[in-house]
């Protein structure tokens, strides 16, 4: 079974689904990044916006509340690479292979 209604459930509590407007998510979102990682809030942004195309196809809201809402900005560095200073200390360890 899909996670997408387990997290909008948090989001529809408090307000009802006809009544969502952009200003909204953007609040919830930015609530439930006091509390979540920021990869778990771009999940709960991406089921939001899912639920909610969903609701436009069946013509249950007019437009996605969610489409215009930035998520919180997650980069993932890989392969740190080594300064000069730092590469001429580990050649003088003796610690390099």
């Amino acid at each position: 079974m899909s996670q997408e209604p387990k997290k909008i459930r948090r989001l529809t509590c408090d307000c009802p689904v006809r009544d969502l407007s952009p200003f909204a998510v953007a609040t919830y979102i930015k609530e439930a990044g006091t509390c979540l990682d920021r990869p778990s809030v771009k999940q709960h942004l991406a089921a939001i916006r899912i639920v909610c195309d969903w609701l436009v196809v069946g013509q249950v809201i007019p437009i996605n509340p969610a489409a215009s809402v930035r998520g919180p900005q997650h980069v993932i560095k890989r392969g740190k690479i080594a300064g000069a200073r730092q590469r001429t200390g580990l050649a003088a360890s003796g610690l390099h292979r």
